[in-house]
């Protein structure tokens, strides 16, 4: 599995991603994972992992979901860009 081996570039902003989520700052839940958690609301709701008072705010355990499924999405992507680099470097370049 050589396509997915973690170097710094594509490893830094997922683990950033969820590094963020617990330590859990109020304003990056209450914006940033409240925006990224938006395809996961129907299971976050399901889970009741909401304030029952403010339903559009974000409880700890769902900014950690949302935190740790975008953090897959984002190394998966970041491995892509990677790949499609090395690929379509020219031949006398170093590789990335």
């Amino acid at each position: 599995m050589h396509f997915f081996k973690p170097t710094a570039k594509t490893a830094l902003a997922p683990l950033l991603l969820i590094l963020f989520a617990v330590l859990d700052p109020l304003l990056l839940r209450f914006t940033l994972y409240s925006i990224l958690s938006v395809p996961l609301q129907p299971l976050i709701h399901r889970l009741g992992w909401v304030y029952h008072d403010k339903p559009w705010l974000l409880t700890y355990p769902a900014s950690l979901l949302s935190a740790g499924v975008w953090a897959v999405v984002l190394f998966i992507l970041l491995c892509v860009v990677r790949f499609l680099r090395r690929v379509r470097a020219p031949l006398g370049s170093p590789r990335a």
